[in-house]
């Protein structure tokens, strides 16, 4: 007599003890995962290698928890004594169904395939996909996730993900403008935001996350009512900030020692008269 598989003992039990090693050995997978961010990327220096390596560990865990569901499946269907034939013999039919709404998934994976192969961003990359400008968090074969800085999580199908703008490929450049009056000794200003610059070269803080000295590129532009002078330096990848920062509280601080005000734009107001008057 054959019985229901939920009264089948013996089968009740090895299903029972499948599922329990499957959850078991996805969690140890998720640990394995842990201990290599840990060891991998956290000590890691290099910015760019930090985020590929990121990358690649949380794409082949995504992976390999796919393929323990998918063979634990099968494992559990002959366990219950479900023929596989005819369910294969079928997926013929059913695959050539479900290829038709598939193709959207399939672009999805062959273009996540082309972001990790050819290191388009990695995990922790400041890009800008459209109007969405923000930190890339995870990386599937499916989906790309960014946050943006006010914390808001976008999900872009990779097959959306066309024109990416990086901000943290190899370099980034750190721009302060300093507009200045027209009234003011412009080569002394000058040579007190050069003295500036050389300074934050050899600030402490600083110093880790600069590429190149920072320099006061000159004359940036001119208005009505002020003079812009350019600061700039290339900065290791999101450091840009940072540096930008204190570049710009240096400057301004040099610039009130040496007694040289700062240009603020002015409204004239005229009051028009009273046509009734």
């Amino acid at each position: 007599m054959n019985l229901p598989f939920f009264l089948d003992v013996e089968v009740f039990i090895r299903s029972l003890i499948l599922v329990i090693f499957i959850f078991v050995l996805t969690q140890i997978v998720q640990r394995v995962k842990n201990i290599l961010r840990r060891h991998w990327v956290e000590r890691e220096t290099d910015t760019a290698r930090k985020g590929r390596i990121a990358t690649s560990i949380s794409v082949g865990v995504t992976t390999l928890d796919g393929f323990i569901i998918i063979g634990g499946f099968i494992s559990l269907l002959n366990i219950l004594g479900i023929d596989m034939t005819p369910i294969l013999a079928s997926l013929g039919i059913v695959g050539l169904a479900l290829s038709l709404g598939a193709q959207a998934l399939i672009k999805d994976f062959l273009a996540g395939l082309a972001i990790l192969t050819e290191h388009q961003f990695a995990i922790g990359d400041e890009i800008k996909v459209g109007s969405v400008r923000g930190e890339v968090e995870e990386i599937s074969m499916r989906a790309t996730r960014i946050r943006e800085y006010n914390s808001l999580l976008h999900i872009f199908p990779n097959s959306e993900v066309r024109i990416v703008a990086n901000a943290s490929h190899q370099w980034m450049r750190a721009i302060v403008d300093i507009n200045l009056p027209y009234s003011v000794d412009l080569h002394q200003a000058y040579e007190v935001l050069k003295s500036a610059a050389a300074r934050c070269a050899e600030d402490e803080q600083m110093k880790p996350l600069l590429l190149d000295p920072p320099e006061v590129i000159g004359w940036n532009g001119l208005s009505d009512w002020a003079v812009q002078v350019r600061l700039a330096a290339r900065t290791l990848p999101g450091k840009q900030y940072g540096v930008q920062a204190i570049l710009r509280r240096n400057a301004l601080d040099a610039l009130d020692q040496a007694g040289i005000p700062v240009a603020l734009p002015t409204i004239l107001a005229n009051e028009l008269p009273n046509p009734r008057s």
